[in-house]
């Protein structure tokens, strides 16, 4: 949270009254912004429940996420079976070489053990590959389904969170901030995944309508990863 008149970062610090001490919101700078935490934090609020789910944006997340999550499945799917074929032609091999040492005697013992070891070594390593090249389950569609639910309840969540939490989530919704000029809140930069709901006439008057900004959601399920960790 930034001054609206300065621009300078807002400072928590505390205010003595009569009888307690009260939280505020502070610019050390210009001193034109100061304001109680707890409406400055309600605001905030209201302008959360002043966002949805860009529906456009939404579909395209959706559609981007899934054509890439099929697209990585195909490739582990092909890796595991090029894997597979090399270590089933490894065994082959093998075989042919206890065939050949011990029923045919076409070779003696010394060439027998070195390459029994080395086609041993061999199938070991490519058993570890496959093991790597794993198809990872996870549920997509449930995952999304997720995301549109932070976008839905964006208030209720910041208002349950954690500070770090909610950190994270005013940088996904806000990556630029906002400005608070004591009154109001300057025109605010949001993620694409958001649009501004109809307002009332107390926010449309307090509340600049947020803006779209295409840079920090270049990788769409970014900023979810981040809140989900």
């Amino acid at each position: 949270m930034k001054c609206g008149n300065c621009r300078t970062p807002l400072t928590a610090s505390w205010s003595k009254g009569r009888t307690n001490r009260y939280p505020y919101y502070h610019c050390r700078a210009c001193k034109v912004v100061k304001v109680r935490k707890e409406r400055l934090e309600a605001r905030f609020v209201e302008l959360l429940d002043a966002l949805q789910p860009n529906a456009g944006y939404m579909r395209l997340f959706h559609a981007v996420v899934i054509d890439l999550w099929r697209g990585r499945q195909a490739d582990a799917i092909e890796a595991r079976r090029a894997v597979q074929a090399r270590c089933d032609a490894l065994r082959c091999r093998l075989d042919e070489v206890e065939q050949a040492f011990i029923h045919e005697r076409r070779i003696d013992r010394d060439s027998y053990e070195r390459r029994r070891d080395k086609l041993r070594s061999d199938i070991a390593l490519a058993e570890m590959e496959f093991g790597d090249a794993k198809i990872d389950e996870l549920d997509v569609e449930g995952v999304l389904a997720y995301a549109e639910g932070v976008l839905t309840n964006a208030s209720q969540l910041w208002s349950n969170a954690s500070l770090d939490q909610k950190q994270r989530l005013q940088s996904v919704v806000f990556p630029d901030g906002l400005t608070f000029d004591g009154e109001q809140f300057g025109t605010a930069v949001t993620c694409l995944a958001f649009t501004t709901l109809g307002r009332s006439s107390h926010a449309e008057s307090d509340v600049a309508s947020p803006t779209g900004t295409v840079g920090r959601w270049s990788r769409p399920w970014a900023g979810f990863s981040d809140l989900a960790a």
